[in-house]
C-alpha cells in the first residue's frame, strides 16, 4: 500500500517539477529584466547628468554677460560723470555762444501759490507715533489641535440631533 499511494505524489511531484530549460530560461530572463533595468537607470543618469551640464554651462555664460554688462554701465556711467561735470559743461556753453547772465539781466519771478520748500525732518521724530493693531480673522486665530478637536466634536453634536 505504501507503493500505491506514494505512486501519484511522485508523478503529481513529476507534473510539477520544472524541465531543466525553462529553469534555465527563467534565470536568463531575470538576468536580461536587471540588466534592461539598470540600462534603463544608466541612461537616465547620463541624460541627467548631461542636462545638468549644459545648464550649468549656460549658468556660467550668463553670469559672464551679466558682468560684462556691469562693466559696460559702469563705464557709460563714468563717461557719463565726465560728460556733465562742471568744466566740461562750462566749454560746451562757451563753444554753443553762452556766457554767464549779468545780475542786470536776471529776471526773477514770484509765483504767489508757491510756498517754498517744505524742511525735511531728518532726526528722530519727538511726535508719538501711531501703533496700528492687526486684527486676525477667527479662521486664522485657531491652532490645528483646537481644529481637530473642533471636528472630532461635530458629528458628535450631528448624532445627539438625530437620536430620539
Amino acid at each position: 500500500m505504501n507503493t500505491f499511494v506514494m505512486q501519484p505524489i511522485n508523478r503529481l511531484a513529476q507534473a510539477y517539477r520544472q524541465a531543466p530549460w525553462r529553469k534555465q530560461t527563467q534565470e536568463i530572463g531575470v538576468y536580461l529584466a536587471s540588466l534592461v533595468v539598470l540600462l534603463l537607470l544608466a541612461s537616465i543618469y547620463v541624460n541627467i547628468t548631461g542636462q545638468t551640464a549644459v545648464i550649468g554651462r549656460q549658468i556660467q555664460r550668463n553670469h559672464k554677460a551679466i558682468s560684462q554688462l556691469e562693466r559696460e554701465i559702469a563705464e557709460l556711467e563714468s563717461q557719463l560723470a565726465m560728460l556733465e561735470s562742471d568744466a566740461v559743461m562750462r566749454q560746451r556753453a562757451e563753444e554753443l555762444g553762452f556766457r554767464p547772465a549779468f545780475p542786470s539781466e536776471i529776471t526773477h519771478v514770484v509765483a504767489s501759490d508757491y510756498s517754498g520748500r517744505s524742511p525735511v525732518a531728518l532726526g528722530i521724530s519727538t511726535q508719538p507715533s501711531i501703533v496700528s493693531t492687526v486684527i486676525l480673522s477667527p479662521a486664522y486665530s485657531q491652532s490645528w489641535v483646537d481644529w481637530i478637536q473642533l471636528q472630532l466634536r461635530t458629528p458628535l453634536a450631528f448624532l445627539d440631533d438625530v437620536q430620539p
